[in-house]
């Protein structure tokens, strides 16, 4: 390779020089288009490997394949495949086509043709790029390189926005993210393309707001969305923004969770920072209003439970102060762990913090199988015995193992227990 792909790691090298070398072989034209090439010239890294072909990808895709490996997956309404060989990246493997759209915010139409209408169908023009593996020769049809250098955001055609109202909110983080500036020209094209956005399905608005959260900065991508108009056509006068919300944002995703919250990257199958992002960001709202959103934008379960835990535990707070350890630990006992760690960071609730390194962990000695031993026939008053005997060593009310067992007779020889 040589050129402007020289730039990659040695790996991607490899796998273009394999997809160059089959594609000679079927005598397709094939080139790396789109962000990976525009990230390229940013001098970033490239992390979209999206391969156009002149001709048929997926046969190109079933020859990497079964040459090298890896696996295949084909979506053939589209004429596309990603192949994920054995060791690196997966890459989009497409035929170059074109797109109409039969109506405003639905998919396109597609049709197999050259590079320059795939490029032509594009959302901005500094995705239109593309390298050609055989020579690493720069295509730009669309003065993609000058609006990089002038750091500018601009659509191909008037109708771009309300042909696919998602590029509004990929304007957006391209803005965010690149320190850009939308083009005063695009600019002018957002107010009358977002009455289009109810248009949208839920899943792809909402996959649109949940890479907000993949950015660098989700706060600042959120607070340009809001000035634009682009959250309040998500659902009408229900999803806030303001400069506290921004604050509670950047404090739950500007750095791991300690260790003692247990955390890890996913949290029931959902990325952390998209289940923090939405608890931190609904924190304030009323349950109907998350219900709402909900109804609108079909959200996982677990992002779900999180804001809306995050919500009631917030509005229940003023209750709880100086309430007994036991109390808390009852309360807080289901309450999912994320919402927990959303919940302290924008309350600074300190008893939250102490249930999770030290109260959860405090609890009797005695347990079912010692009630068991002593008599007790199984039934409700164990859970209600064993209750009573932690909510004790909480409280500190008992504090040593004999303590313990002259409440547990006390709790036994009463024929009733509160």
């Amino acid at each position: 390779m040589t050129g402007k792909l020289s730039s990659l790691p040695v790996l991607h090298q490899t796998l273009l020089r394999q997809i160059d070398s089959q594609a000679a072989a079927l005598g397709l034209p094939a080139y790396l288009v789109g962000g990976g090439v525009r990230d390229i010239l940013l001098g970033q890294p490239a992390l979209d490997l999206d391969i156009v072909v002149e001709g048929n990808a997926i046969q190109l895709a079933n020859v990497l394949s079964s040459k090298y490996g890896g696996a295949l997956t084909i979506h053939t309404k589209f004429r596309t495949a990603t192949w994920q060989p054995p060791e690196g990246p997966p890459l989009d493997l497409i035929t170059a086509r074109r797109e109409t759209y039969r109506a405003p915010a639905t998919l396109p139409d597609i049709t197999p043709s050259t590079l320059a209408n795939d490029l032509a169908r594009r959302d901005f023009s500094i995705n239109t790029l593309a390298l050609r593996l055989a020579d690493s020769t720069l295509v730009d049809l669309h003065n993609a390189q000058v609006d990089l250098q002038n750091g500018v955001i601009r659509v191909l055609h008037p109708q771009s926005f309300i042909d696919d109202p998602t590029r509004l909110y990929r304007a957006v983080r391209y803005e965010i993210r690149y320190g850009f500036t939308i083009a005063p020209d695009t600019l002018a094209l957002i107010p009358p393309a977002l009455p289009f956005v109810e248009r949208l399905t839920a899943e792809r608005l909402r996959h649109e707001l949940d890479l907000a959260f993949h950015e660098t900065c989700p706060a600042r991508v959120l607070a340009r969305m809001f000035e634009l108009g682009l959250l309040n056509a998500v659902l009408p006068d229900v999803l806030p923004w303001d400069s506290d919300l921004a604050k509670q944002l950047d404090s739950a995703l500007a750095v791991h969770p300690a260790p003692e919250w247990g955390l890890g990257l996913t949290f029931n199958g959902q990325p952390l920072n998209l289940v923090l992002g939405y608890a931190a960001w609904f924190s304030g709202l009323a349950q109907s209003q998350i219900t709402l959103l909900h109804e609108r934008l079909t959200f996982p379960l677990t992002v779900l439970k999180n804001a809306q835990a995050v919500s009631a535990l917030l509005a229940e707070l003023p209750a709880l102060a100086g309430s007994k350890p036991s109390a808390w630990v009852r309360h807080l006992t289901d309450v999912p762990l994320t919402a927990l760690y959303a919940a302290h960071l924008i309350s600074g609730e300190d008893a939250i913090k102490r249930y999770i390194t030290d109260w959860q962990h405090i609890h009797p000695k005695t347990d079912g199988d010692a009630l068991k031993a002593l008599g007790l026939p199984p039934g409700p008053r164990y859970a209600e015995i064993l209750w009573q005997l932690r909510a004790a060593w909480l409280d500190g009310e008992i504090t040593t193992p004999e303590q313990e067992q002259t409440l547990l007779n006390s709790l036994l020889n009463s024929p009733m227990t509160e």
